[in-house]
């Protein structure tokens, strides 16, 4: 059985829909997130995918605007998605990352290995496997957006995210955020079962990072 996509699961058929009028509302190839939310078209489909009752708050408005943005770019971009293998990505966790971060395409998503990093949206609530990372890069590469897909399977309509906007600047400065050893277990029995946390954006950072060196080769 082939591995559940979270853009052929849930976006499709929005995106074929909707997106051809976005790019042509939008002027530059590589928006980045404030070039965006400019489109008239963008603001409307931001509406109809957030609750009916508008009962939102600013943080949950910018989450569905960052996965909108993330899910147009991923299309745009021509759908390139890469997977990591637990063997190719578990030497690399202990290695710096090359710097700055280097995209092969201006977006993608990122295909962990399954259920092995675990993280969770807020400290009130419980932790859930990473299933990917849609990454991109706006404006002339000095905008990176991760949107982190947690909790993704056949029975559930949505998923939840954890969403990063970040400089080149501030994938140097994760490097020296993560804990030490990088990624340890916090979840209860986590280590038993191999598993790995994210606790910080920094560390979100910081994978997104080490796993384009792997993907860089």
């Amino acid at each position: 059985m082939s591995r559940l996509h979270p853009f052929d699961w849930l976006f499709r058929e929005f995106a074929e829909s909707e997106f051809p009028d976005v790019k042509k509302s939008i002027a530059t190839p590589t928006p980045t997130l404030a070039d965006f939310i400019r489109s008239p078209k963008v603001e409307e489909l931001l509406k109809q995918i957030q609750p009916p009752d508008g009962a939102v708050d600013p943080t949950e408005v910018h989450e569905y605007l960052a996965l909108l943005y993330s899910i147009y770019r991923f299309w745009d971009a021509g759908e390139t998605t890469a997977t990591l293998e637990r063997e190719t990505l578990e030497p690399a966790l202990d290695n710096p990352a090359d710097s700055p971060p280097a995209l092969p395409v201006s977006a993608m998503y990122i295909q962990l290995p399954p259920s092995w990093f675990w993280t969770r949206i807020t400290d009130e609530t419980p932790f859930e496997p990473v299933d990917g990372i849609f990454l991109s890069v706006g404006g002339t590469n000095t905008e990176f957006t991760a949107v982190a897909v947690l909790g993704l399977r056949e029975e559930r309509q949505g998923f939840s995210q954890v969403t990063v906007t970040a400089s080149e600047e501030d994938f140097e400065k994760a490097q020296s955020e993560v804990r030490k050893p990088k990624f340890q277990p916090v979840m209860d029995g986590g280590e038993a079962a191999g598993f790995r946390s994210i606790v910080s954006q920094a560390e979100l950072l910081h994978l997104s990072h080490l796993a384009l060196t792997c993907i860089a080769g």
